[in-house]
């Protein structure tokens, strides 16, 4: 499958890819990723829908960990992350001290063909920065998705930073089938540019 490379007449066009991972490894104050709880218990309400207590869960972009302590208090304890950030992973370790995830530091595109295979893999407003470039990732998630959790801006973002896209549309034509979609709102900690939609591969 393939997407366009140019920018959509109503998106900006969007920093490099060097310069996209370079604004994202060096953000110096990650810390306003502590913010958000509600975005975080919605995401370990949908996980308790799909994925077992003792399921292999993988957060592509973690951040300072915010997203996966949820996962972690509501009893998940085979967590995994990757994070472009060293700052980020920093602080995650002094304010999760107790949490026990495996961690790649890298971007996305770094590090996602050495992955293995996850019972459930997420994203909270990330696969939004991906570079047109790069979308050769998206593939490479599908395959190490047995359940795959997208919570993305999809529309009203376009930026140099962000690239609207439905990712239903993207991840059925890798493949999977979407079983869940919701358009978020304050409920959820978002804004009604975000969607929620889960994902299943079905095996043969």
């Amino acid at each position: 499958m393939r997407w366009p490379k140019k920018p959509e007449p109503d998106q900006p066009a969007q920093k490099s890819r060097d310069e996209l991972q370079k604004h994202w490894r060096n953000s110096d104050d990650p810390s306003g990723y502590f913010q958000g709880g509600r975005r975080g218990e919605y995401l370990a309400s949908l996980a308790k829908q799909y994925a077992k207590p003792d399921a292999s869960i993988l957060e592509l972009g973690c951040n300072v960990g915010s997203n996966l302590y949820h996962l972690w208090k509501a009893g998940y304890r085979n967590l995994s992350g990757v994070e472009i950030n060293p700052q980020a992973l920093k602080l995650m370790k002094q304010n999760f001290p107790d949490m026990q995830v495996v961690i790649y530091e890298g971007s996305i595109e770094d590090r996602i063909k050495e992955l293995a295979e996850y019972d459930l893999v997420f994203t909270i407003a990330v696969l939004e920065h991906i570079h047109r470039d790069s979308e050769w990732a998206f593939p490479e998630i599908a395959k190490r998705a047995r359940m795959l959790i997208t919570i993305e801006g999809e529309k009203g973002i376009a930026s140099e930073l962000h690239i609207a896209r439905n990712y239903k549309s993207i991840f059925e034509g890798l493949g999977l089938q979407q079983v869940y979609e919701k358009n978020l709102g304050r409920e959820e900690g978002l804004n009604a540019n975000f969607y929620a939609r889960v994902f299943s591969r079905n095996r043969s």
